[in-house]
């Protein structure tokens, strides 16, 4: 049996407009600027940082 992983996306504006609380591990993805953000289950859309990539290594 296949697994899927379905990951929340929206433009960045609806995503500021909604401000919507990701759980924990839960990724938000914004189809216009092509960033992402992971949710921590305590922050808001607009207080979760992007989601970086430096070196290789992924950075929250």
């Amino acid at each position: 049996m296949a697994n899927r992983i379905q990951i929340r996306r929206d433009t960045s504006e609806r995503w500021t407009e909604i401000n919507p609380l990701l759980m924990e591990g839960e990724m938000g993805w914004e189809n216009d600027t092509r960033k992402a953000k992971m949710g921590d289950g305590i922050n808001n859309w607009n207080d979760l940082p992007y989601i970086t990539v430096s070196g290789g290594f992924v950075l929250f």
